[in-house]
């Protein structure tokens, strides 16, 4: 099933490319693009709102919790589902432990286990579902959060079990969130 790019990014479908031709194209790229299960779609870019709520958010996530390490990574990091030909640019991911790469140029991380989407009105409802599908396949994803841009509220899903998500809806400034 090809999932369809958010409503704002959508242009005419250029034919299918591999992962290996998407690598290369984006080595040479003066702009980022996203493959969507083997279809490009060039990225637009984020408004200042967007990179203010992404450096606060940032500014809160742990790098270590019980000796544990995690490195973060904001929206130039792309995120690789080879099985899916889909690389995106996640707002924010976090790595547990070594990040691994499907490259040594280190441009393609495979391993988040956590992803970070800030909401926008032309891309939310792709994030919601068609992405939020796509990055269901990784192994390493544990959790997944939607931030809104409108009002105080996050959409935090953890995953349970591979087919089994839980969605707690976080609401208000003062609300708070316990990341697993």
């Amino acid at each position: 099933m090809i999932v369809a790019p958010p409503p704002a990014v959508a242009e005419a479908p250029t034919p299918p490319l591999t992962a290996a031709e998407y690598l290369a194209q984006e080595a040479q790229a003066d702009r980022k693009n996203e493959l969507i299960q083997g279809t490009l779609f060039p990225m637009a870019g984020a408004s200042a709102n967007h990179n203010r709520i992404a450096t606060n958010l940032c500014r809160l996530l742990p790098l270590e919790n019980d000796e544990q390490t995690f490195e973060i990574f904001m929206g130039d990091m792309r995120l690789g589902v080879p099985d899916q030909a889909t690389y995106t640019y996640p707002d924010i991911m976090v790595i547990k432990g070594e990040p691994q790469f499907q490259t040594p140029r280190q441009t393609e991380v495979l391993n988040p286990c956590l992803i970070i989407e800030i909401l926008s009105d032309s891309t939310a409802n792709y994030d919601k579902t068609a992405k939020f599908q796509l990055y269901r396949t990784l192994p390493s994803l544990e959790e997944y959060i939607l931030v809104s841009q409108q009002d105080y509220r996050l959409e935090h899903y953890t995953k349970l079990d591979d087919r089994r998500w839980l969605l707690q809806d976080i609401t208000g400034l003062e609300a708070s969130l316990q990341l697993s």
